[in-house]
């Protein structure tokens, strides 16, 4: 394969008869919820930290009516690389083959874990030198007051404190996908023009929602039971929500919580 100076990793996956959570480096790249067949891509250079090799994690669950995996269930993933400028050209460099369900003894969930090879250009700090926070006996405090500002901010529609949130995030995705000043800004703003439509209402879930720790226990987040995320802007008449997943992790003791991904 040759050297590409601007690679762009993604997962293609196929997950049949199951629900499922895919993760990168222990951090969440793509969750389904729902019935049926999916295929689909997702981009992962945000999750990619450094060069070398990469962890790729998944948890298959049984659909919705149903108690157990199935000899039907399946998910399928590959990961491929291209040029950033170049996505239609890309290259399959790991695959992993679905499982074969053994139906004799019932399964509630399969996880697996495997590992690829990935390089890029650049190195992020992320997460990797976070606090460990699953142990934390006040976290789950430190998370609700996390999230009740963010949502006052958005009541408030102040959205430069908004903004303000984001920026580590936004500076490491910004490298990661090679992203310059002018995209990034394009992005942040169609975003910002969404979520002001007339009808859209900030909704926080902060009741049936439930810490989800990821990055080796560096990184939480509130997620509800649909494995969507507790804080979401929602149009009832228009029938749209828009969700706006927050993964925290704090950098040293006595810091607040601050967004990383």
């Amino acid at each position: 394969m040759p050297i590409l100076h601007q690679p762009y990793y993604v997962i293609d996956f196929k997950g049949v008869a199951c629900k499922f959570d895919i993760l990168i480096n222990d951090m969440p790249a793509y969750s389904y919820d729902d019935t049926g067949t999916l295929t689909s891509q997702v981009p992962i250079n945000q999750l990619i930290l450094h060069s070398g090799t990469q962890s790729l994690s998944y948890v298959m669950r049984p659909m919705a009516g149903t108690h157990h995996l199935s000899e039907n269930s399946s998910l399928e993933i590959k990961v491929a690389v291209a040029e950033v400028l170049n996505l239609r050209q890309s290259t399959v460099i790991a695959e992993f083959k679905p499982v074969k369900i053994e139906t004799q003894t019932p399964m509630l969930e399969l996880k697996q874990q495997f590992s690829f090879k990935a390089e890029v250009p650049y190195q992020l700090m992320g997460w990797s030198a976070g606090m460990a926070l699953n142990h934390d006996p006040a976290i789950r405090s430190d998370l609700n007051q996390a999230y009740a500002r963010i949502r006052q901010i958005l009541l408030n529609k102040d959205y430069a404190a908004f903004r303000k949130l984001y920026e580590v995030k936004l500076s490491e995705v910004d490298k990661a996908i090679y992203s310059n000043a002018k995209e990034s800004e394009d992005d942040w703003q169609e975003m910002i023009d969404y979520i002001s439509q007339p009808g859209m209402e900030v909704k926080f879930d902060d009741k049936s929602a439930q810490m989800h720790f990821y990055g080796g226990g560096k990184v939480v987040t509130l997620i509800k039971p649909n494995h969507e995320p507790a804080l979401y802007f929602e149009n009832v008449k228009e029938k749209e929500e828009y969700q706006l997943p927050f993964l925290f992790y704090r950098k040293a003791p006595g810091l607040p919580l601050t967004v990383i991904r």
